[in-house]
């Protein structure tokens, strides 16, 4: 009678080859303690050896990083090398730009200075040439009238009677008043224009305030 508990043994590893073993190679991979046991060894080489998968490395080697490293510290430097440029021509611009401003102000306060010089010798011109008039028309001063028989005239009234463009313009800048009225009731500039023939009293006339 057979053996019930041998029939229902589990067959052995080796019974079917592993899918990567050589038939030349199972005895090593399959062995057995004894003729009689159901123990089996497996060599774990070959176990592993079918299901191995490749390993990605690190290739981020030391030089790798210090390249790396060195890119960066020069980028960096050339971005400060850029700002520092930029900010050298911001320097030389505002500085070229008050040197301009402190040009045109220096110009314009020498100019407001000979203007200033330029009027007030115009002025002790005007003055000098008003006080020759008025010691030789008989007047005391620009503003004073002088009388003769019934008739009353003023500096300026003079001045426009003998067409004298120049000397209006020295009584005004003297302080002559244009609106004073002789006796006739007339202004400066209305005397000039009674006056004027053909065009004789238009440089009069131009001197005088409208």
């Amino acid at each position: 009678q057979a053996d019930s508990s041998s029939s229902a043994r589990p067959l052995s590893p080796c019974t079917r080859p592993h899918p990567q073993t050589r038939r030349g190679d199972m005895g090593q991979a399959c062995s057995t303690e004894g003729e009689n046991t159901d123990v089996v060894r497996i060599e774990p080489t070959l176990l592993t050896q079918a299901d191995a998968k490749p390993v990605a490395t690190d290739d981020f080697s030391p030089g790798a990083a210090e390249a790396e490293r060195r890119r960066a510290e020069e980028a960096a430097a050339e971005e400060e090398r850029n700002r520092q440029a930029a900010e050298e021509a911001r320097q030389q611009v505002e500085k070229a730009m008050r040197a301009e401003a402190d040009r045109a102000a220096a110009e314009a306060a020498a100019q407001a200075k000979r203007d200033e010089e330029a009027a007030k010798a115009q002025k002790e011109e005007a003055e000098k040439k008003v006080a020759t008039f008025l010691r030789a028309r008989g007047f005391k001063t620009i503003t004073s009238p002088k009388k003769s028989f019934m008739k009353t005239s003023f500096p300026l009234h003079a001045a426009v009677e003998e067409n004298s463009a120049e000397m209006v313009l020295a009584l005004i800048a003297c302080g002559a008043d244009a609106t004073q009225k002789n006796s006739a009731g007339k202004t400066p500039r209305a005397l000039a224009e009674k006056l004027n023939r053909r065009s004789s009293h238009d440089a009069v006339i131009a001197a005088l305030p409208a």
